[in-house]
């Protein structure tokens, strides 16, 4: 084989080779990535409507198997009443949950007030004793015609396995001390139901629940992320092999 022929089989040979090592050190990335933590679900519409006057609380998931997992806890507001303002603390069990991420359902405000002018505070975490605070106000004359929507959501993640087979997720109580909606006259709407949410610990797989079916998505493991790396390598070799014999010749 002439030597700019064998030169140029080689150059080529060599990018291809370091062509599958970019590919597979980005799957590796992928695999490893995956198989640390759960992506949670955002909510854009409640699973479970309630009538007015309602304020409650919805998981992404209703159950959770694994430490590290994460799952979204989204609160909801329905009305009968016009709005101005209003306040949640959530409680959770810190034993076992932590925040990671806090934040208003339509950027800096609320889903509720997504088309009005308002102001919220930035939300306070306190991952110690397990509380969360956050809180919106609109401005000037304006106020919120009666209806429904979403006021923020948290990501939990789930830091230790507890021998409980629930954990439940609330909100302050009473309503209207540390929690409430208050209308144009700076006075507290009153509610019929004030509800929390529960999910379920100890369970094998994180389970996504459609209109028609239950679906499972099994976590990726160790196993799978060393037969994706083995046949990478034995790829590499095989093409080092091929390139060899074809120098050889």
């Amino acid at each position: 084989m002439p030597k700019l022929e064998l030169r140029s089989s080689v150059c080529a040979w060599k990018m291809g080779v370091r062509r599958l090592a970019v590919l597979t050190l980005l799957l590796m990335i992928l695999l490893v990535n995956t198989s640390g933590t759960v992506a949670c679900k955002l909510q854009t519409s409640p699973n479970e409507s309630h009538a007015a006057n309602a304020i409650w609380l919805e998981l992404s998931d209703t159950s959770i198997g694994i430490v590290g997992a994460r799952v979204n806890l989204t609160v909801w507001l329905n009305t009968s009443m016009t709005s101005y303002a209003w306040q949640v603390i959530l409680h959770l069990n810190s034993t076992y949950f932590n925040v990671t991420k806090a934040g208003y359902t339509d950027g800096n405000r609320s889903a509720f007030f997504s088309d009005h002018s308002s102001m919220s505070v930035s939300p306070v975490v306190n991952n110690e004793v397990g509380v969360v605070l956050c809180g919106e106000t609109l401005l000037g004359v304006d106020e919120r015609e009666p209806g429904f929507g979403s006021l923020l959501w948290v990501e939990l993640n789930l830091t230790t396995m507890t021998p409980q087979s629930h954990l439940d997720f609330s909100l302050s109580q009473p309503y209207g001390i540390d929690t409430f909606v208050l209308n144009p006259y700076s006075e507290t709407i009153p509610m019929d139901i004030v509800e929390g949410a529960t999910i379920s610990v100890g369970v094998d797989t994180v389970t996504t629940t459609t209109t028609t079916t239950t679906t499972t998505t099994p976590m990726v493991d160790t196993m799978t992320v060393l037969v994706v790396v083995g046949g990478a390598i034995a790829v590499c070799a095989l093409l080092i092999a091929r390139r060899r014999r074809d120098s050889d010749e």
